[in-house]
């Protein structure tokens, strides 16, 4: 335990290290899902703690935008982004880097999504605060879309983080075996699980709710969907290498 505690002092100095040296072979279960289930489970249980430094801390009554949640989301997305750049190599193939690239364009797009394109921003500086609910903000919190985008990413996550690590071994083709995840992301999907069933279930049973964030429990399973993404991109680029030889389609990863 000693182990794990030291460790988690040593990570959140990494988190700043560009190198992204994270030992997860070494330490598996940490990365997986100690981190993430210890982590979010205390923000969300500060958020129904009804003590207002706390509540305030996670989501602040003025805009949950400025909230602890929201902007470690930002971080993570940032670090998507980043990883996604890192991706992109000399010594691999057009097509392989211009995924990356894309993938990198996505990931803006999403942070930008995140931040409603300044607008929260805006708000705070020259209107004291006072959120504009009659424009649109964003894409995907549209009435009509929020839940098919919230569908897509729920298959998408169950295919990638589940399915996919489970059947690696039943796998030959080299090309689908690289994108198969280590089988540890499972147990980060199964936190995802829990992290979401604890922010519903918890207003059932009374407990403090902090207005500012009343209705968007979803905000606690954001994070940890952005953590899980970034442990899967990490993988993919820091230690599975390129998947295309670099002047040919062939595919060298060893998966």
């Amino acid at each position: 335990m000693k182990g794990y505690i030291y460790r988690f002092k040593y990570q959140l100095l990494l988190l700043l290290d560009f190198n992204m040296k994270l030992n997860l072979a070494r330490y598996p279960h940490f990365y997986y899902w100690i981190f993430p289930l210890v982590v979010v489970t205390t923000f969300v249980l500060f958020n129904h703690s009804g003590i207002p430094f706390l509540q305030h801390l996670i989501s602040p009554p003025i805009n949950r935008e400025f909230g602890l949640v929201e902007n470690l989301q930002l971080v993570m997305i940032a670090l998507l982004v980043y990883v996604s750049y890192r991706g992109i190599s000399s010594d691999k193939n057009l097509v392989e880097n211009i995924g990356y690239g894309l993938l990198a364009a996505f990931f803006v797009v999403a942070f930008l999504e995140e931040i409603d394109y300044g607008i929260h921003y805006y708000e705070y500086f020259y209107n004291d605060g006072v959120e504009d609910k009659s424009i649109t903000r964003n894409f995907h919190n549209q009435p009509g879309k929020l839940f098919y985008v919230r569908q897509f990413i729920i298959f998408t996550m169950v295919l990638v983080f589940v399915v996919l690590p489970l059947a690696k071994p039943y796998i030959k083709q080299p090309f689908l075996r690289h994108f198969c995840a280590d089988r540890m992301i499972v147990y980060s999907f199964l936190v995802y699980l829990f992290i979401s069933q604890l922010a519903r279930r918890l207003p059932q049973f009374e407990v403090n709710v902090n207005p500012s964030l009343k209705g968007n429990h979803q905000e606690f399973e954001e994070l940890t969907s952005y953590y899980i993404m970034f442990l899967y991109l990490y993988e993919l680029v820091f230690l599975k290498g390129k998947l295309l030889a670099k002047n040919s389609f062939k595919v060298v990863s060893s998966g």
